[in-house]
This record gives structure tokens, C-alpha cells and sequence, in this order.
């Protein structure tokens, strides 16, 4: 009889039968129970189909919980292995929405405010549930709701020949014969129901919850049953579960360190539906003086973070677990710049004078602890912050060291470059918190920094591939010796998907665990089809589009052209008019990354020429050397690439569309043996003309949204 009651609970996951302990045995249960199973010593020393649970979910960080960037572009646009996984090839903010399985039969449906982390799967069985759910990604034909049940069945430990033809069919196409041939030699039989009754009178809730439904779905399945609805019920708990007092809280949105070099959340709306959002770092320039202080971030996009320090405040010294010195700034600048296709870009700037301070690791050690009592407020909140701040690095990167199989390669930068950053980030949130007159796009623009924390994480964290994440750092010192220049990389290590073509991988297979043991560990799958309806990515990043445009409209709409006596005039104050505009709207962020607006047309013959500053950017350098050499469009090789990408199609088209009114308008003009540059240097002309263009241009980009959205 005892064998029966071991056979039991070897479905229960490892932690849980740590945690519980094992069901006190009642004396009065029959001993007549006939036992032939057979391999039953093989069963009873096997180890369970999926033994992940919250303790595996160890690359959370609680640093981001403030990180809700905007202006995600689709996963869509990126490069897919042959198995269907997603290559982060190139780094920027992606999103996408996945199909998702449910991983542990019993438990409760994901709500509104749960939050996932990035788990691996492990377990006996995990290797086949991985392979599952990613074959389904290239045989969409497969319905979800087959793929699920086959999921169920092998967690339950049920034999794929003794299930319904229609999922051994599919089985057969999900699997290899080999993994077949294993599933149904460590299968479970059907348990008596009185015996169920007897073994889960000790056990919570919970897990009395997990071992019924996974014994009521193997009896179904094993009966040939294949009822999805009836399966459902059984597996999926209605309403909410039970407090939990296991782990930390996990909220909603929390990112994850993925393994392999990015930052991944996950928003299921159900646990067939998942959201998920990653981040791919970018490359960054952290900038030092002599004492070590960030004097200044940007990105390769001309956005900036910019700080001087007041050398009249004396340093605080704090010591304990790290070497911390606080400094006084004299100055914080910020430096903004959207880019609105094809040739417009703003650039805003916000400054804050003798408020503020940071800490540095380390620092000149002349300061003193009063120093800190006398001048810097939450000091000794902010050390606290920074020990435990240095805490989480530290773990994440033992974690990363253990998943790897290799020895661990040298870190690209130190511990102190990441802290600092995090120092910096906390420095900048303090001052514009307390600023009642703090704009939304100031709030965002510390992103900038965030960015470049999670770079300088990444690069210290390493990946649990040989190779780091980055490309190798590079560190360069100024000409003037009084600091150094940090680049982060922009391409990330391959991994162990395969295709050599220098990036990580993500998709079908991937896990995602919930804070709150009661609820669905999740597995992503294929996408999320929406028959007829477009990605919401793209539609998103088309609505941004028109609200930009319709922006840059009002504007040229707002300014009167009869108040001024050529076109730069007036098209200074249109450009202050589209700022206040933005800024009025709400319109801060999510626009075009480049430095500089991607086109415009030229008035002399209506070519297509870089924009903004084309005569001493860099990007027009660029694109003469192309044009010369290679002779192409460089508007469809060199700008789509270059400025759109990640992005719909029609962006860049209704861009083009735009330049279209302009050229036809050169063209017109040319064939009346008329001076376009001459004609358009009239502010009521540039108005009309500009007008047209952006009508043109929005009036694409609706029709686009329209259909079928």
C-alpha cells in the first residue's frame, strides 16, 4: 500500500514536497490495493516533469520597476532562426505578442496586477515541454488548444499512445519518435480515487489543487478524452488564490535579466495571451572627470545628461560595506531631441542649477561624514539604497556564472561603472522629483541614464555564453586626462540557437514564473494571430506617427506667414510652435531616434538629399560615400534602414509620400522656367506647400490605421 502513496507524490514538484513534507499515512487504508504498473522503480526514482518554481526566477530587477519606456517597435521586423525564434540582431525596445501555455495544471489564472519573471525550465520533462511549444511557433495549423493538451497530458505523466488519435497526430509532429518512445516509458497510471481522497488530507491547498487536477487530466486523457473545455476546467482554478507569504512581492511589469544579454517582461492577459517587451541595449558615452564623476550620458541619437559639480561643497564620506562619497551638483542639463519624418527635428533642453547630489564609489576620500549631515539630504537612505543596489549586482552576476557552462570570462567593466549609473539615476530622480515644475518629457529623459545602467549592467553581469554581450568595451581616454569615455556595445553574443549571425535569441520555450505561487507558470509558444487585425506595435507606432505629423501641421496652421519677410524666419517660429505644441500634447517621447531628420527635398531640382544638418553630419557624409560608390536609392537602402526600422512599412512610405507634394511642387515650378528656391523662400508659398505635404502624409498614415484595425 505505501507504494501507492509514494507513487502519488512524485508528481508534486520538488519544493513543494521540501516545503509540505509528506502526507501522514492513515492506518485504516486498505492494504489490498493490486500494484502492476510496470518499471515501477524507474518511476518512483524519476524526477518530476517540471520541478521550476519561484525559487529558479532569480534574474529580477527591482532597479527597473520605474522603466515604462514608450515607443516599442514590433519583434516582427527582426531576423527569425529556422525554428522560429526571434534574433535580437540590433538593440532598441521590441514587443510582441505570444501565444502561451499554461505549465502547471491546478493553478489560478493570471490577474491584472501579477508579475512574471524570466524562469528556465528544468525538470525530466522540460526538454520535451521546450520542444513543444517550439515546433508549434513553424506549425500554426496545430490548434492551440491541441498543443496545450498534449502539455497537460505530459505533465500529468500520461502516455502519448494511450491518448485520443487526434493528439497522438500531433504529437507525432511535435515531437521526435525518440521523445515520444521516452514520454510513454515513464508514463503514470490512473490512481483510485479513494486513495487520491486519503493522500491529500495533509497536504495545503495548493498543492492538493495541482495533484488532483493532474490526476483527473491523466485519467481523461488516458480514457482518449480530448474534450479541451472539459480539460480546461479541470486545470485552470477560478478566481483568486489564497495570500502567499512565499518570497518577495513581484509587481507587475518587473523586468528580467535575460540570460543571453537583454531585459525581458512579461503582461499576460490570460494564460493563452502574452505581451511580452524586451530591451536590448544600446550603445552609450559615459563621460568622468579626474574624481571619477559622470559628467555627462548620451546616446548615439544626440540625447544628453549633462552635470557640473560645486567644488564649494564639501564632500561627504560615507564608509561601511562600500567606499561612497557624495557630491553637490552645480548644475544638471538636459539635452531632448525628437526627430518628426522625413525633416523635422526639435531639440528641447531643460537646466537645474545648485540643487542636487550624487554618489560616487570610492571619491578622493577627503570628505567627512558631517559634510554628509550638513549638506545632502537622505543620506543615509541613498547609502542604504547603494548597498543594496551593489547586493543585486552581485547575486545576478553568481546567477548568470552558474547557468554558465564555460569558465566565466573576465567582466568588460567594474562593479563601480554600474553603481554609479544607479547612483546617477536615484541623484536625477530626487531633484525632478521635488520640481513642481517637472515636464513629462524631463521625466522620461532620465531613461537615457536608466539605458545606460542597463548597458554597463549587462557588460559587468556577463551572459551565460563564453562571449559577453557586448562588443568588446572600449575605453577612451580624453586628450586632457581628466576622465574616460565609455562605449557599450551594440550587437549581442550568439547563443545557443545557432545561426551565426551575432545575436541572441528569444521565443517559443521561454518561461515565465509568477511572483505568486498560486498562479500559471507560463511558457511562450507562436504568435498571437489576430486574424484581420494588424500588430499592435505597428499600429501604435503609426498613431505616434500621425500624432507627431498632425503636430508639426498645426504648427506651420498656427504661424502666420504674412508676419514675416522670408521662409527661415518663419520657419523658426514653426519651429517653436511644433515644441510648444509636443510638449502641450504630451508628445515627448517615441518619435524618430535619429540626431537628425532622415530627408528633405532639394529646391534646386527636386532630389531627395539628407536633412537636417546635411551638409556637416556625419550621416550625410555617410551617405555621399554610398551614393557614390553604389548608385541606389538611398532613400529605400540607406534611409528605411537607417531611420524606420523596427517600424511599419507605411511609416516610411507616407514619409516618402510627403517628400513626393514637394518634389512635384520643384518639378511644376521647373517646367515654367520658375526658381523653386526663389518661390519657396515666400512664407505664404512654404506654408501652402508644407500644408499639402503633411495632409498627404497623415491622410496615408490614417487610411492605414482604418483598414482592418
Amino acid at each position: 500500500m505505501r507504494l501507492w502513496i509514494v507513487l502519488l507524490l512524485i508528481s508534486l514538484p520538488v519544493a513543494a514536497v521540501a516545503r509540505f513534507g509528506l502526507p501522514d499515512i492513515p492506518i485504516d487504508i486498505p492494504t489490498e490495493v493490486p500494484i502492476k504498473i510496470p518499471g515501477l522503480d524507474k518511476i518512483l526514482k524519476e524526477e518530476p516533469a517540471l520541478t521550476t518554481s519561484l525559487a529558479d526566477a532569480r534574474t529580477g530587477v527591482p532597479f527597473l520597476d520605474d522603466f515604462n519606456p514608450i515607443g516599442f517597435s514590433a519583434m516582427s521586423y527582426l531576423p527569425r532562426r529556422p525554428n522560429g525564434r526571434f534574433v535580437l540582431s540590433r538593440p532598441g525596445l521590441y514587443q510582441h505578442n505570444f501565444l502561451s501555455y499554461c505549465l502547471n495544471a491546478g493553478a489560478y489564472g493570471p490577474g491584472g496586477g501579477d508579475g512574471y519573471l524570466w524562469v528556465p525550465l528544468k525538470g525530466s520533462r522540460a526538454s520535451a515541454i521546450r520542444q513543444m511549444l517550439l515546433n508549434s511557433i513553424n506549425q500554426p495549423e496545430i490548434a492551440q488548444r491541441e498543443v496545450q493538451s498534449l502539455v497537460w497530458g505530459v505533465l500529468a505523466r500520461t502516455r502519448i499512445d494511450d491518448m485520443s488519435s487526434q493528439l497522438r497526430q500531433a504529437a507525432r509532429r511535435l515531437l521526435t519518435g525518440d521523445e515520444i518512445r521516452r514520454l510513454n516509458g515513464g508514463a503514470l497510471g490512473q490512481i483510485p480515487s479513494e486513495l487520491l481522497d486519503q493522500a491529500f488530507v495533509d497536504l495545503p491547498p495548493l498543492a492538493q489543487r495541482a495533484l488532483r487536477a493532474e490526476a483527473e487530466i491523466r485519467g481523461m486523457l488516458a480514457e482518449g478524452v480530448a474534450d479541451f473545455d472539459q480539460l480546461e476546467g479541470i486545470a485552470i482554478a477560478a478566481g483568486e488564490p489564497p495570500p502567499h507569504e512565499e518570497g518577495p512581492e513581484v509587481p507587475r511589469g518587473r523586468w528580467s535579466y535575460h540570460p543571453d544579454g537583454f531585459f525581458v517582461r512579461y503582461f499576460p492577459s490570460s494564460y493563452r495571451r502574452t505581451r511580452v517587451q524586451l530591451y536590448v541595449p544600446e550603445r552609450f558615452q559615459v563621460e568622468r572627470d579626474g574624481l571619477g564623476r559622470i559628467t555627462a550620458v548620451a546616446d548615439q541619437y544626440g540625447n544628453r545628461v549633462e552635470t557640473e559639480y560645486d567644488e564649494n561643497i564639501e564632500p561627504a564620506t560615507v564608509s561601511g560595506d562600500l567606499e561612497l562619497t557624495g557630491y553637490g551638483f552645480s548644475s544638471i542639463r538636459f539635452v531632448h531631441r525628437m526627430v518628426l519624418p522625413p525633416d523635422i527635428t526639435v531639440a528641447w533642453e531643460a537646466q537645474w542649477d545648485d540643487v542636487g547630489w550624487t554618489f560616487v564609489v570610492g571619491g578622493d576620500g577627503q570628505g567627512s561624514e558631517q559634510g554628509a549631515i550638513v549638506e545632502f539630504a537622505e543620506t543615509s537612505e541613498r547609502y542604504q539604497w547603494a548597498e543594496e543596489h551593489h547586493q543585486q549586482l552581485q547575486a545576478l552576476r553568481e546567477v548568470i556564472a552558474d547557468m554558465r557552462e564555460r569558465d566565466a570570462p573576465t567582466p568588460q567593466i567594474t562593479v563601480v561603472e554600474a553603481l554609479d549609473l544607479g547612483n546617477y539615476v536615484m541623484a536625477l530622480r530626487a531633484v525632478l522629483g521635488a520640481d513642481p515644475d517637472t515636464e513629462e518629457w524631463m521625466t522620461g529623459h532620465i531613461d537615457l541614464v536608466v539605458k545606460a545602467w542597463q548597458a554597463a549592467a549587462r557588460d559587468y553581469v556577463g551572459t551565460r555564453q563564453r562571449q559577453q554581450a557586448g562588443m568588446p568595451v572600449e575605453l577612451a581616454y580624453l586628450d586632457s586626462g581628466t576622465g574616460f569615455t565609455y562605449l557599450g556595445g551594440l550587437l549581442l553574443a550568439n547563443n545557443s540557437g545557432g545561426g551565426g549571425d551575432g545575436g541572441a535569441d528569444f521565443g517559443g520555450g521561454d518561461g515565465a514564473q509568477p511572483g505568486n505561487p498560486g498562479k500559471q507558470r507560463l511558457g511562450m509558444g507562436g504568435d498571437n494571430p489576430s486574424p484581420g487585425k494588424k500588430n499592435n506595435s505597428d499600429v501604435d507606432a503609426v498613431q505616434r506617427e500621425v500624432k507627431g505629423q498632425e503636430t508639426v501641421r498645426d504648427a506651420f496652421k498656427n504661424v502666420d506667414p504674412a508676419n514675416y519677410n522670408n521662409a527661415k524666419d518663419y520657419l523658426e517660429d514653426v519651429n517653436k510652435e511644433i515644441e510648444r505644441l509636443a510638449k502641450e500634447r504630451g508628445f515627448s517621447q517615441g518619435g524618430g531616434k535619429a540626431a537628425h531628420s532622415p530627408m528633405s527635398t532639394r529646391c534646386t531640382d527636386g532630389r531627395l538629399v539628407p536633412g537636417e544638418d546635411r551638409d556637416h553630419s556625419d550621416y550625410a557624409e555617410d551617405w555621399r560615400q554610398w551614393d557614390i560608390r553604389r548608385g541606389f536609392d538611398w532613400a529605400e537602402e540607406w534611409v528605411k534602414p537607417t531611420h524606420f526600422a523596427g517600424q511599419p512599412d507605411v511609416n516610411f512610405e507616407a514619409a516618402l509620400a510627403h517628400e513626393a507634394v514637394h518634389q512635384a511642387t520643384v518639378e511644376e515650378l521647373l517646367r515654367d522656367n520658375k526658381d523653386p528656391c526663389e518661390w519657396s523662400d515666400d512664407p505664404k508659398n512654404r506654408q501652402q506647400d508644407e500644408l499639402d505635404a503633411y495632409k498627404k502624409q497623415i491622410d496615408m498614415l490614417n487610411k492605414w490605421i482604418k483598414e482592418d484595425c
